[in-house]
Formats: C-alpha cells, structure tokens, sequence
C-alpha cells in the first residue's frame, strides 16, 4: 500500500510540474504574439507600412481573386 501512495505522490509532483513549465510557455508565447498585433495595429492605426514591413515575408501570396504573388511592401501600402 505503500508502494503504491508513492507512486501515485510521485505522478502527481511529474504531472504538477509539467503543466507548470507549459503554463509559463504558453504565457511568454502569448505575450509575444500580443506585442506583434499591437505592432500591426499601430501600423494600420497611424497609416504608417513600416511598422509592419519587418512582421511580412518577403513576398505573400494573395488568395484573393485573382490569386497572385506580390512583395511584402506593396501588400501593406495597399
């Protein structure tokens, strides 16, 4: 009986702890995508693409109609 109270204590501290380290992952991940849609809202905010030139790729494609490819930097000055 023993035995097994330790091992249920032992799972219990292994469970504990792994949803502890992936809690504070999920809260630095959030941070960071919070930082970068508060960049893109504040380029669409003052009108200003260079805010947001450094978030896109180098070229995007557009899956509107027509689909077409065009580069980053003429996607957020439209």
């Amino acid at each position: 009986m023993k035995k097994i109270m330790m091992w249920c204590v032992i799972g219990l501290i292994s469970v504990g702890s792994a949803t502890w380290s992936q809690a504070q992952t999920t809260d630095g991940t959030a941070k960071a995508i919070a930082a970068l849609e508060e960049q893109w809202f504040q380029s669409q905010k003052t009108n200003n693409p260079d805010l947001v030139a450094p978030l896109l790729a180098d070229s995007i494609v557009n899956t509107g109609t027509p689909p077409s490819s065009v580069a980053a930097i003429s996607f957020a000055t439209t």
